[in-house]
C-alpha cells in the first residue's frame, strides 16, 4: 500500500510533489503530486530504487545538503527522461524532500520574458508567487506602491507586507478559497516598506499547469488609500455640516437646482410649522407667497443663465396654517465642474417684524411716533437730516450712548462716540446712504458703558407727498444674541470643549500661518509635543472626573508659560501641542520647554487630593527638521517617544538618529506581535530548593524567546516593550498555559504540595477577567490552583487601595498561593506586609 499523506499532515498542503525518508532513505509517505509526477506505485523502497536516477550519489547530496539542487536525469515509469531541483529539509517525521520541474520552470520563464515588459507598464501592481507563497516578480507599479524594489522583496514571503490589522482568520479564509483553485477578491490593508499603511482593491488569481495543479498565484492590487481618506474626510465635514446644520439659529433650506426642498433644518421646519417628511420634495414655490412667486422666479432664471456665486432676497413664505411671515434669505449656489448649479443651501432669517417696522416708517410720517413708541423696547431710532444732523431720538438710543436728548439733537451722529470704530461706521453708513439712497448691514457699536453689541441697522429715506427724501431715519434692532449663538458655534468647532484651548484643526491652520510667515521673515518656528506622564495612572485610579480638571489644570499651566503669541492645543487624550512663531533661535524653544516643565513642578490639587505629575515634551523645528507641517508634527512625536525612553520628565530635540532608532524599535514590536502569535517562546524552570533538605519544593516558570534569527532572547529584550504596548497580556496568558500543561504532564513525579511559580506583570495583575482566566486554564486541564504560584513584584502592589487588597483576596480564596518578588525595593516595612495576603518573599537582597 502507498503511504498518503492524510498519514503525514506535513504533506497534504504541498503542491509539489514531496516525500518523506526515513534514516536509510527509504519513503515512508507521498503525497498525490509525487505519486503522479514519479508514475509511483511501491511503498517501502528507497528514493533512489523507486527512482531510476542517473546519478544516486548526486541525488542524495542534494538531499542532506540543504539547499535546493538541481539532479540532472531521472528516468520514471512512464518513460520520460527530466531533470529536478530538489530540497531536503529535516523534520520531526523524517527527511522532508520537495521536487520541482526544471522544465516547467524554463517553460514558465519562456513565456514570462515575453508578457512581463507589459504587465510592468499597468498602472494597478503586479506580484507574482509560486506556488508555495515565494515571490517570483513585481512590477513598477507595486514598487510605486509599497516602497519595496523588486530585488529586495523577490525571494521573500507576501507576509513581508502583513499590516497586522487583519486577523488570523482573515488569512486562513483567503488560503482556503485560493487552494481550492478559486479567485479571491476583497480590500486588505498592507504595510510600506516605511511602515506606513495603504489599502488595495486586491484580487488575487490561482495559476495552473498542464497537469491541473496550482503552479504561481496571480495578485493584482489597486491603491485605494487616498479614496479611503477622501471618504473618510468627507465623512468628517458632512458630520461638522450636519453639527452646524441642525444648532444654526437660523433655518437653512437645501433644494436641488429645480428648485426642490431636499432637506432642512429644524428652526426652518418650525418657522413653517411642518415635519421634515411634509416638506421634502416640495417646490419652494409652494411655500412662498404667490405675490413672491415672480420675483423669485426672475432670480433663479438669473442664476441659471449667469455664473453668479449666490443672491439674496426678501420674501413672504407660507406656513402650513396658511399665515405668511417675511425672511431675509441668503443662497449660495453649488456648481459643477461645468459651472452648472446642480444644487442650492440657502440660510433663512425670520425678518417679520423688521419688515413690518421698516413698513409702518414709509407709510406716513405721522405714525412715526407711534412707531417710536412700539420700538422702544427692541431698538435704537433716530431721525435726521439727510447730512446725518439728529432731529429726534428714542429714550434707547439716548441711554445707549449715555447722554440727554438735549445734547444730542442738532449734533451729527458721528460725533456721538469718541470710539474711533464707531465713528467710522456711521460715516461710511452717511456715505453709502447719500451714493445708494439706502443703507443695510449689520454693524457693531460701542456704549457708553457696557460691551460692544451688534445691530441689524437700516438707514432709509422719509419722504414727503412728493417723494422727495427730507430726511432720514435710521433703525438698529439688537441682535447682539444671535451673533454670539453664531460666534458660539465658530467658537465650538475649533476648540476643544474641555480645557476651551484651540483644537486640532485651529492649531494646524496657525501652524500653517506661522510657516508661511517664518518663510518670508526668515524665522524659525518650533512645535512641542507635551505628553503629561502617568496621567492614565490617574485616571484609572481617581477616575475620569479627576482626570478632566487635571487636564485642564494641565492646560493652564501650560499657557502660563507662553508669549501672548504663542499657541497651546488640546490634541485630545493628554497631549498638547505647543506653537512658537517667530524664533530667532533654537535656545527660545528649550527656554519655554524648561518653563513648561517647571509649572508641573508643583502638586496639583484636585478634591483636596495632592497628585505630583509630570510632562515630557518633543520639539521640532522649522526649517532645521522639516519645511511641511504634518512632517514637524511627527517629528516632535518622535522626539517626545525619545524623552519617554529617557526618563520622562524632559525635553528632546528631534534628531535624525531618532528616526533610526523609532524604527528599529516598530520593527522589534512587529516581530513581537509575531512572535506572541506564533508562540516561538519556551518555558524555562528554575528550580526552588528546601534550604536544611536540599529537596526540590517547587519550580519557577521562565521564559524564552526561539527567535528564528537571533537564537535564544532573555525577557529583558522583549517584556518591556510587550508591557508598553499592550503584548503582555498574550504574552503573559501564553507563559501561564506553558506552565499549567508542564505541570499537568509532570505530576506523576511531583511530591505532594509541589508547586510551579509564574509571574504576572503589572498590566495583567489588574487585567480586567484575571482570576477567570487563570481558573479556566487550571480546570481545563483536570489541576487545582493550590499547584500554582502567582509571583508579583512590590512595586505592583505598593499603594495598597482597595482595589489590589480584593485582586490579592480573590486569587488567594480561588487556591492560587501569592508570591511577593523583589520585597526591599519599594516600602521595606513589615507593618507594610501585615496587611498583604501573601505566601512567600522573595527578597531583593539581604
Amino acid at each position: 500500500m502507498i503511504p498518503s499523506s492524510e498519514e503525514c499532515p506535513c504533506l497534504s498542503a504541498l503542491p509539489r510533489p514531496a516525500c518523506l525518508l526515513d534514516e536509510k532513505n527509504v519513503i515512508t509517505c507521498v503525497n498525490g503530486a509525487f505519486q503522479s509526477f514519479f508514475a509511483f506505485t511501491q511503498a517501502g523502497v528507497s528514493i533512489v530504487e523507486a527512482v531510476k536516477w542517473d546519478d544516486d550519489s548526486t541525488l542524495l547530496e542534494a538531499i542532506r545538503g540543504g539547499n535546493p539542487t538541481i539532479v540532472h536525469g531521472f528516468t520514471g515509469l512512464c518513460g520520460s527522461h527530466r531533470s529536478v531541483t530538489v530540497h531536503g529539509t529535516p523534520t520531526a517525521e523524517g527527511m522532508l524532500c520537495v521536487f520541482h520541474d526544471v522544465q516547467s520552470m524554463r517553460r514558465l520563464s519562456e513565456s514570462a520574458s515575453l508578457v512581463l515588459p507589459a504587465v510592468d507598464q499597468i498602472q494597478e501592481g503586479i506580484l507574482i508567487t509560486d506556488a508555495g507563497g515565494r515571490i517570483l516578480y513585481v512590477n513598477a507599479a507595486f514598487e510605486l506602491q509599497s516602497g519595496w524594489k523588486a530585488e529586495q522583496i523577490v525571494g521573500q514571503s507576501p507576509s513581508i507586507l502583513k499590516s497586522g490589522t487583519h486577523s488570523d482568520s482573515f488569512y486562513r479564509e483567503m488560503w482556503t478559497r485560493l487552494l481550492s483553485g478559486h479567485a479571491y477578491r476583497g480590500e486588505m490593508q498592507n504595510r510600506r516598506k516605511d511602515g506606513t499603511i495603504y489599502n488595495v482593491e486586491k484580487v488575487i488569481t490561482p495559476i495552473f499547469d498542464e497537469n491541473g495543479r496550482i503552479s504561481h498565484f496571480v495578485s493584482t492590487d489597486r491603491d485605494v488609500t487616498e479614496e479611503r481618506l477622501t471618504q473618510r474626510r468627507l465623512m468628517e465635514s458632512e458630520t461638522k455640516f450636519r453639527t452646524i446644520f441642525e444648532r444654526s439659529p437660523l433655518g437653512i433650506a437645501v433644494t436641488d437646482n429645480p428648485g426642490h426642498i431636499t432637506d432642512a433644518n429644524s428652526e426652518f421646519l418650525r418657522m413653517l410649522g411642518m415635519n421634515i417628511d411634509e416638506l421634502r420634495g416640495r417646490h419652494l414655490k409652494e411655500i412662498t407667497f404667490a405675490d413672491d412667486v415672480a420675483e423669485n422666479e426672475r432670480i433663479l432664471e438669473l442664476v441659471r443663465e449667469e455664473p453668479v456665486p449666490g443672491y439674496e432676497l426678501r420674501k413672504r413664505y407660507v406656513r402650513k396654517d396658511g399665515r405668511t411671515f417675511w425672511a431675509r434669505t441668503v443662497v449660495a449656489v453649488v456648481r459643477d465642474e461645468m459651472q452648472r448649479p446642480f444644487m442650492k443651501l440657502g440660510i433663512i432669517e425670520d425678518i417679520t417684524e423688521r419688515v413690518q417696522a421698516e413698513e409702518a416708517l414709509s407709510r406716513a410720517y405721522s405714525e412715526l411716533e407711534d412707531l417710536r413708541n412700539a420700538l422702544e423696547r427692541v431698538s435704537l431710532f433716530a431721525m435726521m437730516e439727510n447730512d446725518g444732523t439728529l432731529l429726534r431720538i428714542n429714550e434707547a438710543f439716548c441711554e445707549f450712548f449715555g447722554r440727554d436728548e438735549p445734547d444730542l439733537i442738532g449734533k451729527p451722529v458721528y460725533r456721538l462716540v469718541t470710539e474711533k470704530r464707531s465713528a467710522r461706521i456711521f460715516l461710511r453708513a452717511l456715505s453709502e446712504y447719500r451714493r445708494k439712497g439706502i443703507f443695510r448691514e449689520e454693524i457693531p457699536l460701542k456704549a457708553a458703558s457696557g460691551p460692544q453689541k451688534w445691530f441689524d441697522s437700516t438707514l432709509m429715506p422719509l419722504q414727503d407727498e412728493t417723494g422727495k427724501a427730507r430726511g432720514a431715519a435710521w433703525i438698529m434692532f439688537d441682535v447682539s444674541d444671535r451673533k454670539q449663538a453664531e460666534e458660539a458655534l465658530v467658537h465650538q468647532a475649533m476648540h476643544d470643549t474641555l480645557t476651551d484651548l484651540p483644537n486640532r484643526s485651529l492649531f494646524s491652520d496657525r501652524l500653517h500661518q506661522a510657516l508661511l510667515r517664518a518663510n518670508r521673515l526668515n524665522e524659525k518656528v518650533a512645535v512641542l509635543f507635551v505628553d503629561i506622564d502617568r496621567f492614565k495612572f490617574v485616571n484609572d485610579t481617581f477616575g475620569h472626573a479627576h482626570g478632566d480638571l487635571i487636564l485642564v489644570a494641565a492646560a493652564r499651566r501650560i499657557q502660563s508659560a507662553l508669549r501672548p503669541d504663542d499657541t497651546v492645543s488640546r490634541q485630545g487624550g493628554d497631549e498638547f501641542m505647543v506653537l512658537l512663531p517667530g524664533l530667532g533661535k533654537n535656545d527660545h524653544a528649550a527656554s519655554v520647554a524648561e518653563k513648561v516643565l517647571a509649572s508641573f513642578e508643583a502638586p496639583f490639587t484636585v478634591n483636596d487630593t495632592e497628585l505630583t505629575i509630570g510632562a515630557s515634551i518633543g520639539i521640532a523645528l522649522y526649517p532645521d527638521d522639516a519645511n511641511e507641517p504634518d512632517d514637524l508634527l511627527r517629528l516632535a512625536d518622535m522626539a517626545l517617544y525619545r524623552a519617554k525612553e529617557e526618563g520622562r520628565g524632559r525635553y528632546v530635540f528631534y534628531n535624525a538618529a531618532q528616526l533610526k532608532q523609532s524604527r528599529d524599535r516598530f520593527e522589534k514590536e512587529g516581530q513581537i506581535r509575531q512572535a506572541v502569535r506564533e508562540w516561538q517562546f519556551v518555558p524555562y524552570f528554575q528550580p526552588r530548593v528546601h534550604a536544611q533538605s536540599g529537596r526540590m519544593i517547587a519550580v519557577e516558570a521562565l521564559i524564552r524567546w526561539m527567535h528564528p534569527v537571533h537564537g535564544v532572547l532573555f525577557p529583558d529584550a522583549f517584556i518591556p516593550i510587550a508591557e508598553e504596548t499592550g503584548l503582555i497580556y498574550g504574552l503573559g496568558e501564553g507563559v501561564f498555559r506553558d506552565a499549567v500543561r508542564s505541570y499537568s504532564q509532570w505530576k506523576h513525579v511531583f511530591p505532594e504540595g509541589f508547586v510551579f511559580s509564574v509571574n504576572l506583570s503589572a498590566k495583567q495583575f489588574y487585567q480586567v477577567g484575571l482570576l477567570e482566566k487563570l481558573r479556566d486554564t487550571v480546570h481545563q486541564a483536570g489541576l487545582h490552583a493550590r499547584c500554582f504560584e502567582l509571583e508579583i513584584t512590590e512595586s505592583t502592589v505598593m499603594n495598597l487601595d482597595q482595589k489590589t487588597l480584593t485582586v490579592l483576596h480573590d486569587l488567594r480564596r480561588e487556591g492560587f498561593r501569592i508570591a511577593l518578588d523583589d520585597f526591599g525595593t519599594g516600602y521595606s516595612s513589615l507593618t507594610y506586609l501585615e496587611r498583604l495576603p501573601v505566601d512567600t518573599i522573595k527578597i531583593d537582597r539581604l
